[in-house]
Order: C-alpha cells, then sequence, then structure tokens
C-alpha cells in the first residue's frame, strides 16, 4: 500500500498523502464516502495540501506506480503523454491518476494514489468547506 509507493529514505517525506492512505479506518469515513456510487468526496482544502501549484512536490522521489521494479516512476511535475502535454494538473488528476499495464496477456489498471480498499471508487473533490468531504482528519486528531 503506501510503504510501496516510496523507497525507503522517502516514505516518511508526505504526511497528507499518508493521511489519504488512512481513509479506510478513519471513523468519520461515513460522512463522505458513498458506497452506493463507490464515491470518496476530498475537500479542496485537503486535495490542494496534495497538490502544489507547479507539482512537483513528489518530484524529489518519485511515486512508484506498482511494486515491479520495472514499471515505471511518476514525476508529477515532469512526465508528459505522448503528444508532450502535461499528465497531472490538479489535486483531482493526481489522486485519480491511473496506471495501464499488460500482464500475463491481459490489460491490469492500478491507481497508485488511491488508498487500499477504494480502488474501484471515484474521487471527486468539493469546494465545500468541510462539510461532507474528507479533510484529513478524524474525531481523534480534532479533538487536540
Amino acid at each position: 500500500a503506501y510503504d510501496a509507493l516510496w523507497s525507503t529514505t522517502c516514505v516518511r517525506e508526505y504526511a497528507n498523502l499518508e493521511v489519504l492512505f488512512c481513509l479506510g479506518c478513519n471513523d468519520l469515513q461515513p460522512r463522505y464516502v458513498d458506497e452506493s456510487t463507490k464515491t470518496v468526496y476530498i475537500c479542496s482544502t485537503f486535495a490542494n495540501s496534495l497538490f502544489n501549484d507547479n507539482n512537483v512536490l513528489y518530484d524529489k522521489c518519485g511515486i512508484r506506480t506498482s511494486s515491479d521494479p520495472d514499471r515505471p516512476v511518476l514525476l508529477p511535475g515532469v512526465d508528459t503523454d505522448t503528444a508532450g502535454n502535461k499528465l497531472i494538473h490538479n489535486a483531482t488528476e493526481l489522486i485519480n491518476y491511473k496506471y495501464t499495464y499488460s500482464s500475463g496477456g491481459s490489460m491490469t489498471t492500478v491507481y497508485p494514489l488511491r488508498p487500499p480498499f477504494f480502488q474501484d471508487y471515484e474521487f471527486v473533490v468539493l469546494d465545500r468547506g468541510d462539510n461532507g468531504c474528507f479533510t484529513g482528519a478524524g474525531s481523534a486528531l480534532k479533538a487536540f
């Protein structure tokens, strides 16, 4: 899961992304996960903490797209598509980034930045304060 995204020297560099990976354990999860539509609502304030203006936040370490060492490492501030366009422009695209590759004759799609148990959910970034969307803090954290 989260540890597989990074080298050992980078694993604790991105606290907010680590918090996102704890989504399944967050006690307030029912407030921002719609099980019927398989949608996770993320507050824009939290999403923006995962993405800076020029999106070079993760380029120092790179994000592993797979545990397979032959798979590419994602550099969100550098990587482009085949036409030379930037791959990721905002927090929504970063969270929903997918990588598809051929494995044993079939295509496999992974979403390396989605937390465990939520690989097949759509992540939607909302601009509505802290109401009905993931802020990154559970009630235990807010109590301090």
